[in-house]
């Protein structure tokens, strides 16, 4: 929440922390996601939970996404870039919104948020979550920004320990944003 409002200048006010097993069963929860796949990801070194690596592929087009394969979309790299895992996120966080913005979804929210709770950690109390996803139904999608810091926004740095890593160029933070 700092290095955000130190970098970028937004205020983070709440925190969701999400890890990979609780992102599996809350998307198997909604009833999984859907994506328009752009083109076919096809990654030769996904790794595995048990450290190892194995060949995924993902064909273009519109697809049904359970919690394993929402995951594997998402979390896919080696094909292109950090930036492109970026952006498939930034997709799948949209396809989840789509999805609990449903009516159904809405009633079921209650039964899914208690279903997850135990595997997040937020600064959120469920009352505020319940609030705040009947509060997404009433956004339009066209309001939703999202931003990647790439290239275009950062210049590339080496650190002393030998990282590469991309460092904000203060002057780009308010003409840079993506759809």
């Amino acid at each position: 929440m700092q290095t955000v409002a130190l970098n970028f200048g937004v205020s983070v006010e709440h925190y969701v922390y999400v890890d990979m097993e609780a992102f599996r069963r809350f998307v198997d929860s909604i009833g999984g996601i859907d994506v328009d796949v752009p083109s076919t990801v096809v990654d030769y070194e996904y790794p595995t939970e048990d450290y190892r690596t194995q060949k995924i592929t993902i064909t273009a087009g519109h697809q049904h996404f359970d919690g394993e394969h929402a995951l594997q979309y998402a979390r896919s790299r080696h094909q292109d870039s950090d930036f492109g895992r970026m952006r498939r996120q930034q997709q799948v966080v949209r396809a989840v919104i789509n999805r609990l913005r449903r009516p159904e979804m809405l009633l079921k929210l209650p039964d899914i948020i208690g279903q997850v709770q135990s595997l997040i950690r937020t600064d959120l109390t469920p009352g505020q979550v319940f609030a705040l996803a009947w509060t997404m139904k009433d956004v339009p999608p066209a309001n939703i920004q999202t931003a990647v810091v790439d290239e275009s926004y950062a210049l590339g740095y080496m650190t002393p320990a030998g990282a590469s890593v991309l460092r904000p160029q203060a002057n780009r933070s308010e003409e840079h944003t993506s759809e």
